[in-house]
């Protein structure tokens, strides 16, 4: 029976379907149903030959993003970090941060080993002093683990034996061990996780010094090779800059300082600036006031580069009633005032002697008091007070106590 019979068979059905051949023609409707869904196959499986040849014909190119992705996203996170340490007005801080920081610092020297040697890692211990918690070294050692995910190539694999307890019967005695015991048992540790080598940490407190010490070794486990060791300090860097925005230099930068110097080189800079001032004037319009347009050439000297010695040069125009057509050239010298740091503005004081050439008449010698105030680096402000000994300009005197105000760009 065909399947067109057996559908008008089951059509016919609707009165009494449970008669005989209305049953024939269900059993014999689903039955060719079934015959024709397996000839005609939709949904299978496709063969591995199959899919090797079309997955090789239309084969795609993803981009690798392991390193390049990681390292963009560790630059954001040290500009933020960045952002968040250094804060101005905070008398201390938080152990948590000055080890961050460290951290941070380890995490560049760290990618600057060879991966070759180095990869895969695993963590072998973080010690830390008597007096903080052993709980802390576990804060320590999920932030190395953490730093090495997200801004490393080199594979770090965890280790459960290196800081298990274990108890065995040796002899007649019961012994108690912590870890490994023996060099065996280091290269078998190894050789179960696949490790090319380990990383040691300590972390020294000191309270009398307000100090923190992080050591950092990584060592081969082949023949236990020291492959890299570094000890940071939060005194050189963080710590201070963390306290209260002191600029404390390194020793690197201390020995860049001694080497300009044996070599004679200039540490120098000049700025630019505009403003206005007033001279004393006797004529009958009264005091000259004009504005200034100047440039300043000097050069940073001392300790923590906080003198400096200067020339400069300024107009002193007044186009309009009592005319004046002068400038000031001559030499400065300044101190900062306040203590160089990171956070606070920058306040200099000192003086200047220089020569008031007005033309023919009006010359005179003009000794300054002058205050700067420069918002971070590169803009400021300018205030000086100087006194011009009075010399003939036409019939009237011209000189005396005056003053003169700027606005700078400091470069």
């Amino acid at each position: 029976m065909s399947k067109v019979s057996a559908l008008k068979y089951v059509l016919g059905c609707s009165v009494n379907p449970f008669t005989t051949h209305c049953l024939l023609g269900y059993i014999i409707l689903v039955f060719s149903l079934g015959i024709e869904v397996q000839a005609q196959p939709k949904n299978l499986p496709k063969s591995e030959s199959q899919m090797g040849k079309e997955n090789s014909d239309k084969r795609i190119k993803r981009p690798v993003r392991r390193s390049v992705e990681k390292r963009k996203q560790s630059l954001v996170e040290r500009e933020r970090k960045l952002k968040e340490y250094i804060r101005s007005g905070d008398d201390s801080i938080s152990i948590y941060h000055v080890m961050a920081e460290l951290l941070d610092e380890m995490m560049a020297d760290v990618q600057k080993l060879r991966i070759s040697q180095v990869s895969p890692l695993a963590i072998r211990g973080v010690a830390v002093s008597p007096n903080l918690s052993p709980l802390f070294s576990q804060f320590i050692e999920g932030a190395i683990t953490s730093r090495f995910s997200q801004s490393s190539d080199i594979k770090l694999r965890y280790c459960a034996s290196c800081q298990s307890l274990r108890t065995q019967v040796e002899g007649e005695e019961w012994v108690l061990k912590l870890g490994w015991t023996s060099q065996k048992d280091m290269e078998n540790t190894a050789q179960v996780l696949g490790v090319n080598s380990f990383l040691d940490a300590h972390i020294s407190y000191i309270p009398a010094a307000n100090q923190v010490m992080l050591s950092v070794k990584i060592f081969s486990v082949s023949d236990g090779t020291i492959l890299w060791a570094e000890t940071y300090s939060s005194d050189e860097t963080t710590a201070a800059i963390l306290r209260s925005g002191e600029r404390v230099v390194t020793r690197e930068e201390a020995y860049r300082e001694l080497i300009r110097k044996i070599e004679a080189r200039p540490y120098y800079g000049y700025q630019l600036y505009f403003g206005g001032g007033m001279i004393p004037f006797e004529g009958p319009l009264g005091d000259i006031n004009f504005i200034t347009l100047g440039i300043k050439f000097y050069e940073k000297f001392g300790q923590n580069k906080r003198n400096q010695f200067g020339i400069f040069g300024e107009s002193a125009l007044n186009v309009f009633t009592n005319p004046l057509l002068g400038a000031f050239f001559g030499g400065m010298y300044q101190r900062q005032i306040n203590t160089p740091n990171l956070n606070d503005i920058q306040f200099w004081g000192g003086g200047a002697m220089s020569f008031f050439v007005a033309g023919i008449q009006g010359n005179t010698l003009s000794f300054e008091s002058m205050f700067d105030v420069i918002m971070q680096f590169r803009l400021g402000l300018g205030l000086s007070i100087y006194y011009a000994i009075p010399v003939a300009f036409g019939a009237y005197d011209v000189g005396g106590l005056g003053y003169k105000f700027r606005f700078t760009f400091n470069f």
